[in-house]
């Protein structure tokens, strides 16, 4: 629900961008949700884990044993620990979530741009730094080029074709099929159709 979500905030940004330029902040947070989402949604665990940071899945584990071991005292009739709150739970960043993938799907994404050995992976850098900029940091007046920035999503939406249609993966990703597939074709269609006139 959250990956279609964001294809359909990118959809309409995608529509409206040629009109209004300052939408380009929208299709790249947009983008960049809809990828790490699919990221999400190939990782994620029955028990939740599998997509979030270290910390919480630490906290998950520690949570998943104490409830066990509740469980296991209540059978037994005798005294059961005490018993822990729900953890808040933090999501891994995009570029971890991306290493993370299946072999066939994972993109190494450097720390520094320098460092990026192809231009799928600087369209993947410049992703997700320019959304931590836009997210992050109190813009006062900025410039991109947009030549490049149909590229970047296009890039993004090739790997969540490849996510959602996997069979390798069928079983483990959450995606429903039909409504996915359709917003993810209308993106790349409009998409295709600004990098042409860009």
């Amino acid at each position: 629900i959250d990956v279609e979500a964001s294809l359909t905030s990118l959809l309409l940004a995608l529509k409206s961008v040629d009109q209004q330029p300052l939408l380009w902040k929208q299709v790249m947070l947009s983008t960049h949700s809809a990828l790490q989402g699919s990221c999400a949604c190939i990782l994620t665990h029955t028990d939740g884990s599998g997509a979030l940071d270290q910390a919480s899945e630490k906290s998950l584990d520690r949570y998943h044993r104490n409830q066990t071991e509740i469980t296991i005292a209540g059978h037994l009739g005798t005294e059961a620990p005490e018993e822990f709150s729900q953890p808040q739970l933090r999501m891994q960043s995009l570029p971890n979530l991306l290493r993370r993938l299946p072999h066939d799907l994972a993109v190494d994404i450097p720390v520094s741009f320098e460092d990026c050995n192809s231009l799928e992976i600087q369209d993947f850098w410049r992703l997700h730094n320019w959304r931590n900029d836009f997210i992050h940091f109190q813009i006062v007046r900025w410039s991109i080029e947009v030549a490049g920035l149909p590229g970047i999503v296009q890039s993004a939406l090739q790997l969540i074709e490849k996510m959602v249609f996997s069979q390798d993966y069928h079983r483990r990703n959450r995606f429903d099929d039909g409504n996915t597939s359709a917003l993810l074709r209308m993106c790349m269609c409009d998409c295709d159709k600004l990098e042409k006139r860009s």
